[in-house]
């Protein structure tokens, strides 16, 4: 047996003895566990992070909940079981059955943490909707689990659910994905047909050396029915009760069509487009957009600077908030992308708006401390937010306090006291000492850098 093969043998082996383990009694294997009407969370981790998973678990129900109208008792309870391993893998950016996996017939979801977490802080998250997916998919339509195209298809559309406080939208767009099976289409020598997808066996779909992109175009393929071949206005759960009824010859038959859809498709202007959205029922998709334009770099550049930057100036305060911390994600970790002059000066006034409206005691405390956390990490001039920081260190808001002096200690070599417990609980003549010695020291760097460009002009 290949060396891979048995290696996916015994880890299967392991994840069955660890199952019968847990029925028989979770305690002996997890140090905690959290529980709901439909599922029951396992974990080594405790305290705030295990409340923040309990959070995304019941968005995720009620999410596929209201979308696919399953009774509670048809759903079981599902064991989510939250794991610390270690895999020997460089690139978790495309793969989600490498960090995580369902077992349908155990009704069991394992999610490796240490992956996840080693891909980007939201991946846990999309994990979870990934995941979970594939449990509605398989109460919902019997038999998917051998129809691996559809599976993983409309599992990796379902993953970009957007949840904006009680309101939910299912934008299927997964921007990754999509850059993938274009790729794919367009560059390799032997690009696959959908005879070839809809036809995999499991070990096909997923053992391939091509597995990244099978999911890719899967992906594609679900997102080119859903969204072009059906009627947008007829609702998500009868589109998808019909791409779950296509036969192969009616999916065969769409290949020229999906081809040309697919390496056609502007994926940054496809985002921009949904970001920019006025439509009252897409506005959690719009929000959901702004969020993807900050932190793919793989869509980052001119446009999506000027489009962030038009959408901080919006009169919408939830999009405009959503803009600037999505334009900040973008300048912080690509300060050369807005390099010709009008792009350099949208974001210089997009900037100088958001320096004036965290200044601003009324504002939200938390949108403020969203923000001054992305300044924390700027590098193009440090300088210019110093400033602004020191202000904030008298602000009303004691979370706005404590985030600036974070802010401060990372840009700035001056000592300053960083426990949030001083900025938060002090007397105020302790504080205003701290802020004294830092106007005093902000002056002097300012004096400093002027005598400078004095010697060399």
């Amino acid at each position: 047996m290949h060396a891979t093969s048995l290696r996916r043998s015994l880890l299967r082996i392991a994840a069955l003895c660890a199952i019968l383990t847990l029925d028989s009694g979770c305690g002996l294997v997890y140090r905690a566990s959290r529980s709901g009407e439909s599922w029951v969370i396992y974990s080594d981790r405790t305290g705030p992070f295990l409340d923040q998973v309990e959070k995304t678990v019941e968005e995720v129900y009620t999410a596929y909940g209201t979308l696919f109208e399953i009774e509670p008792s048809k759903l079981g309870r599902t064991k989510i079981c939250l794991d610390g391993r270690k895999e020997d893998i460089v690139d978790h950016s495309s793969t989600p059955d490498l960090l995580g996996y369902y077992l349908p017939w155990f009704n069991v979801i394992r999610v490796d943490l240490e992956a996840a977490e080693a891909r980007d802080p939201s991946a846990l998250r999309t994990v979870l909707f990934h995941e979970i997916a594939h449990h509605f998919l398989n109460v919902r339509y019997a038999g998917i689990a051998t129809r691996c195209w559809l599976n993983e298809g409309l599992a990796s559309a379902l993953e970009c659910t957007a949840v904006a406080e009680s309101r939910i939208d299912y934008p299927l767009f997964n921007p990754i994905l999509a850059q993938i099976a274009q790729r794919h289409l367009l560059v390799d020598e032997s690009p696959l047909s959908i005879a070839d997808l809809v036809t995999f066996d499991w070990s096909g779909f997923h053992d391939s050396e091509r597995k990244v992109d099978h999911y890719a175009l899967a992906w594609s393929l679900v997102y080119y029915i859903l969204e072009e071949r059906l009627s947008p206005r007829t609702p998500l759960r009868e589109r998808l009760d019909t791409i779950a009824s296509l036969s192969e010859d009616e999916l065969i038959s769409l290949e020229a069509d999906w081809r040309r859809y697919v390496t056609g498709l502007d994926v940054t202007g496809h985002l921009i487009r949904m970001a920019e959205s006025r439509s009252p029922e897409r506005r959690v998709r719009a929000l959901w957009a702004i969020d993807r334009l900050g932190s793919l770099s793989s869509v980052r550049g001119r446009r999506v600077l000027r489009a962030l930057g038009r959408l901080v100036e919006s009169e919408d305060r939830e999009i405009a908030a959503a803009a600037e911390r999505a334009l900040l994600d973008v300048v912080v970790r690509s300060p050369g992308s807005g390099s010709d002059r009008k792009t350099r000066n949208l974001v210089d006034r997009a900037l100088e708006r958001i320096r004036r409206s965290i200044e601003q005691d009324e504002r939200d405390s938390a949108t403020r401390v969203a923000i001054i956390d992305r300044l924390s990490m700027w590098t193009p001039d440090s300088s210019r937010w110093l400033g602004t920081l020191v202000r904030l260190l008298e602000a009303d808001s004691a979370e706005v306090r404590a985030a600036s002096a974070r802010a401060l200690a990372r840009l700035a070599p001056k000592p300053t006291v960083t426990n949030p417990r001083f900025w938060m609980l002090a007397p105020a003549d302790l504080r205003e000492r701290e802020v004294h010695e830092w106007r005093e020291w902000v002056a002097t760097q300012s004096s400093d850098a002027l005598a400078q460009r004095t010697e060399r002009s």
